[in-house]
């Protein structure tokens, strides 16, 4: 490595000097204020040690002496304050009585000390006795000549320090920094804008990672680059000036190339309003030729009443007014009307003088019939806003109105004009409906609500109100929400109508409920007729022929033997199909058992004669639920069971019952064809289902039916424990 050796050039640096000087200041300033804080605390250190010394013979030392004094042990007295003498920075002990010393060790040698008398006492007789006084003396001078000697050793090693980090930061600012900057202040010195000039090299070792310096010499680079670049680029503008002079000429005749095939007529006029250029676009509009027209004044154009103003414009621009755009009328040769929208603009010379005009004339009458058109249907879509049944409201994005129609000020017992720069919540609060305006405009997003209630605050008497309303958001060009349409629907008495509707349907379903009550009660009336009587009956008339059969003789038991063991065969096939309608009237096992036995019984009836294999499984809920809806379920069981063997083919059938914390669930799925609720929903339900339906809104159960072509069907029951 290259050894570094100092040299004029950067001792003479003013700017490594002044880092030398900002490092030595900020350094110095530095260590004096860290030596001073460091001082100040071992001396705060050393004057705490004192007061510790302090506590410590008042706390340990003085009792001691106190007995030494009252028994006049002078030896003793004198060992003990001789003791006491070794301590730190303790130059004098006396123990007095009045005037009289009765011992002292060592002397006052320092000129700054620290003292402190202890009152003797002494308890005698329960008195306290003050015998003397024990005076402690501290010498201060060897803790400051250790804090000068320490902030001596502090600064010098500081000092030193600071520089040798002071030359190295020198030295190594020069290395780095200014040795560079004096390279590119002599490179800058030497060079030579108007010839080419070799690049800025910095004499930096290779295969380094670039930084500030290599960025400026760069950007030095690249700016020499940049300025011979644009001095080329000057010498060919320079070039393609006087190429473009001669060029003028053909573009003034592209120009006039350009205005003689506008579609606008474009006229050239002199200062006195003569016609100097006339294009082909105003032959075709106004039908003079160019040698009809040019140098004449084409007031004669104008119509009578419109010559005032056309003096008055031209009063402006004689005075080298500017003249705004403006529509008005010309007449064309054959004397028709055209409405033209016309501009003005002066015509300069290479001086900046005006020496004519030129008016671009633009035929607008297509556009003045579609204005009458759209004027039309604004005039239509007025007549719609005014009159159609729905409220419709306008209103800022602040919810200020703008304009209602008369549905709307109708509805709310107001003149259309109150709400004119009203806002819609100050007449109107709500905290639900002013949140869904407010995203409404932050969204774009348009929102919708059915039979919403409202009460009118200033119209109590109303009491509540429902409606149907839609908010669009109305965007403007930039695509924000410049206003709000408010289209609103009053569906009140719709809305009464379908509450009175459902409370007829809820009083239904209360007489249906009570019809299948009283269709179980009469089931159980007539099975327990059936039991008590035809039962009853049955069973002794067997007994009775039983008897009978019993007592013949044998010659006539021969002769009616075979008819007495019909009737008993057909008298207990008469019991058995009893008992059979008994427990269709009315399962006997629901009653005694609960559901799930009476489901179990179920399935084994229909497994038999089906054929079909059903999986029963579940709990009974405990406790139990009401006759009424255990009586529903079950037969809405029987029923489902009874529509898969009509209509689903199936061949395997599950059925859960699952009592929850809250709800009871009994779940019917079969394997079968299937069927599309949809279409159902829309044919028509079969009968079957209407009354499982009927059943289950009867008792406040809820049937979900779930199926699809091929699929099989599901029948879920779901009866709620605080409903039941």
């Amino acid at each position: 490595m290259k050894r570094f050796v100092p040299d004029r050039e950067m001792l003479r640096s003013p700017l490594a000097r002044r880092l030398i000087v900002a490092i030595i200041v900020v350094s110095s300033t530095i260590t004096l204020c860290l030596t001073a804080f460091q001082l100040y605390g071992e001396y705060r250190s050393e004057l705490g040690s004192i007061q510790d010394d302090f506590r410590q013979i008042e706390d340990v030392h003085l009792k001691s002496l106190s007995q030494s004094l009252w028994a006049i042990n002078e030896a003793e007295l004198k060992l003990q304050i001789e003791g006491m003498a070794h301590v730190p920075h303790i130059e004098h002990i006396v123990v007095r009585e009045g005037d009289t010393i009765w011992a002292q060790a060592g002397h006052s040698a320092s000129r700054r000390t620290i003292g402190r008398q202890f009152p003797m006492t002494y308890a005698h007789r329960g008195k306290t006795l003050e015998i003397g006084t024990l005076t402690v003396v501290f010498g201060l001078d060897a803790i400051y000549r250790g804090l000068v000697n320490r902030a001596f050793i502090i600064l010098a090693s500081n000092a030193v320090k600071t520089f040798l980090v002071a030359g190295f930061m020198f030295a190594f600012f020069h290395w780095l920094v200014t040795r560079h900057l004096v390279s590119i202040a002599a490179y800058l010195r030497g060079l030579d804008l108007r010839g080419r000039a070799s690049p800025l090299v910095l004499a930096r070792a290779a295969g380094r990672r670039p930084d500030e310096l290599d960025e400026v010499a760069a950007q030095l680079n690249r700016m020499l680059d940049a300025q011979q670049a644009a001095q080329r680029e000057l010498q060919r503008e320079t070039k393609l000036a006087l190429l473009e002079r001669s060029r003028a000429t053909e573009a003034q005749a592209r120009l006039a190339a350009i205005i003689e095939h506008s579609s606008d007529a474009i006229v050239g006029r002199a200062l006195d309003y003569t016609i100097t250029s006339w294009n082909a676009a105003a032959e075709r509009m106004l039908g003079y030729t160019a040698a009809e027209v040019i140098g004449r004044d084409p007031i004669e154009m104008f119509p009578l009443e419109l010559q005032p103003k056309i003096a008055e414009r031209r009063k402006l621009l004689s005075a080298g007014q500017m003249v705004p755009d403006y529509e008005t009328v010309r007449i064309a040769k054959d004397g028709r009307h055209i409405d033209v929208e016309i501009s003005y603009a002066a015509i300069k010379d290479h001086s900046g003088c005006v020496v004519g005009t030129s008016v671009i004339l633009r035929d607008i009458t297509a556009r003045i019939e579609a204005a009458k058109a759209l004027r039309k249907n604004y005039e239509i879509l007025d007549r719609i806003f005014e009159t159609t049944h729905f409220c419709v409201v306008y209103l800022d994005p602040d919810f200020n109105f703008i304009r209602v129609n008369k549905a709307y000020a109708d509805a709310c017992g107001h003149p259309a004009e109150f709400f004119a720069g009203k806002n819609h919540f100050e007449l109107y609060p709500g905290e639900k409906a002013e949140a869904i305006f407010r995203r409404v405009v932050a969204t774009g997003e348009p929102f919708t609500i059915y039979a919403n209630p409202f009460e009118f605050p200033d119209h109590p008497e109303w009491g509540v109100t429902y409606w149907d309303w839609t908010l669009h958001p109305l965007r403007g060009e930039g695509g924000d929400v410049e206003g709000l349409l408010f289209a609103l629907l009053d569906v009140t008495k719709r809305k009464r109508a379908e509450d009175a509707l459902r409370g007829y349907a809820a009083r239904l379903r209360e007489l249906s409920r009570r019809l299948r009550e009283v269709e179980e009660s009469e089931r159980l009336a007539i099975s327990r007729e059936l039991h008590d009587r035809i039962g009853q009956g049955l069973t002794t008339l067997g007994l009775m022929v039983g008897a009978l059969d019993a007592r013949l003789p044998s010659d006539s038991r021969n002769v009616v033997g075979t008819l007495l063991k019909d009737m008993q065969a057909l008298i207990q096939y008469v019991v058995a199909h009893v008992r059979d309608i008994m427990a269709e009237l009315r399962p006997p096992v629901l009653d005694d058992y609960g559901l799930l036995a009476a489901l179990r019984q179920l399935v084994s009836e229909f497994s038999g004669p089906t054929g079909i294999a059903v999986n029963l499984s579940g709990v009974d809920p405990n406790p139990r639920l009401p006759r009424i809806v255990e009586t529903a379920m079950f037969r809405i069981s029987q029923e489902a069971l009874n529509n898969i063997v009509k209509h689903a083919h199936a061949k395997k059938v599950e059925i859960n019952l699952n009592p929850a914390s809250e709800r009871v669930v009994l779940d019917i799925a079969d394997d079968g064809v299937g069927f599309d609720p949809d279409a159902r929903l829309h044919g028509g339900e079969h009968w079957g289902m209407i009354v499982m339906r009927e059943r289950a809104e009867a008792v406040g159960i809820t049937l979900r039916l779930e199926s699809a072509p091929g699929a099989g069907t599901r029948v879920v029951l779901e009866a709620e424990r605080a409903a039941t």
